[in-house]
């Protein structure tokens, strides 16, 4: 596909897109897996943007990972099995200069309590965190109480939790077992986010067979996955209770 065909093209896009080999574009457009169609597709119909702000963002935030914001304690509306649980949401300023855009763990500080705590995306390119009950009742924290956190994100990243129906297929596939190994902490963090935030139990299931079938074919990322919910609409923050 030739650039031309692409006229909502910006300036600085066009010129970054025409800066990539034609081989290696063409490569790119005809080569992208599709979860719908389960096999390579070609791209056809996009537009392209270049986001400086979001490239500077990056590099800021392997060079300063610590930081401090205020927000409230949110009381989540859906109270049921929430366990006595609160939340608090991350700043976008503060989520694009020292997060990534999908899930991501990080240390959180308030008060004399210290936590790791999964930073879940809000669909509008910030994040949001549990304050689980445990540190509530320590720091005698009350819901719509304005508070000051530190956060701090680890070089090392944790290996997220696997689904249970997937790790049972894992076990039961060497191959995909091994390439599940060979990708990085941050890809298997969106393979399981994506696994994670189908609504429907068959729906998750069918994903996890999905990622045995992707990684069994040498995918080391899941495609087709908005992990920041902004493109997709996908992610929000819980409901807060009046």
């Amino acid at each position: 596909m030739a650039i031309e065909s692409l006229p909502t093209f910006t300036k600085p896009a066009r010129q970054r897109w025409e800066s990539i080999p034609a081989e290696i574009r063409q490569r790119l457009l005809s080569n992208v897996w599709c979860d719908q169609c389960r096999h390579e597709t070609t791209i056809t119909n996009f537009t392209g943007t270049l986001n400086t702000t979001h490239f500077g963002a990056a590099r800021v935030a392997k060079e300063n990972q610590s930081t401090s914001f205020n927000d409230t304690v949110r009381k989540p509306r859906a109270a049921k099995g929430s366990g006595g649980w609160a939340f608090a949401r991350v700043p976008t300023a503060v989520s694009q200069s020292h997060l990534r855009r999908g899930r991501i763990t990080a240390r959180i500080t308030v008060g004399s309590s210290c936590f790791a705590a999964l930073m879940e995306p809000d669909g509008q390119l910030g994040h949001w965190f549990r304050i689980p009950s445990a540190v509530l009742k320590k720091e005698g924290l009350a819901f719509g109480q304005a508070v000051s956190f530190a956060l701090d994100v680890p070089s090392q990243q944790p290996d997220p939790e696997l689904p249970s129906h997937f790790a049972g297929l894992l076990n039961e596939n060497p191959a995909a077992k091994a390439a599940w190994a060979s990708v990085t902490v941050l890809a298997r963090i969106d393979w399981v986010h994506w696994m994670e935030s189908a609504k429907q139990l068959d729906t998750r299931h069918k994903r996890a067979a999905a990622t045995i079938d992707m990684l069994e074919h040498g995918k080391k990322r899941v495609c087709c996955f908005d992990p920041s919910g902004f493109y997709s609409k996908a992610f929000c923050c819980p409901d807060e209770s009046s």
